[in-house]
């Protein structure tokens, strides 16, 4: 076969990067202070919280690996979920994709 294989891409890239994103509150800092437990002997942790918006700005490049050198963005949740119905929005709020506060502390609980 004449197709490259992953260690002669290795090879040829000096670093990659790559950028984890989802919806509010579905655990990316979280994600990426798994692997900075693992690869990174720095203290600093990204900032993780039981509500949506912790993560506000794309953050600096983590460094997870270091051969190949890979860098992780941590970046805010995207794509802001804009239900369409009353019950939507309570499965959105269990789950924590959205705060209670939208649908309704007491009616979340209900639900």
């Amino acid at each position: 076969s004449s197709g490259i294989n992953a260690d002669q891409l290795i090879a040829k890239k000096d670093s990659y990067l790559f950028f984890v994103s989802g919806l509010p509150n579905s655990g990316k800092s979280s994600f990426i202070n798994a692997f900075k437990k693992e690869y990174d002997t720095s203290p600093n942790k990204l900032k993780v919280g039981p509500n949506p918006g912790v993560t506000r700005n794309i953050s600096n490049k983590v460094k997870i690996l270091t051969h190949p050198v890979v860098y992780i963005f941590d970046t805010p949740g995207v794509n802001l979920p804009h239900p369409e119905s009353t019950e939507a929005a309570m499965k959105l709020a269990v789950g924590g994709a959205i705060p209670h506060k939208f649908p309704g502390h007491v009616e979340t609980v209900d639900y």
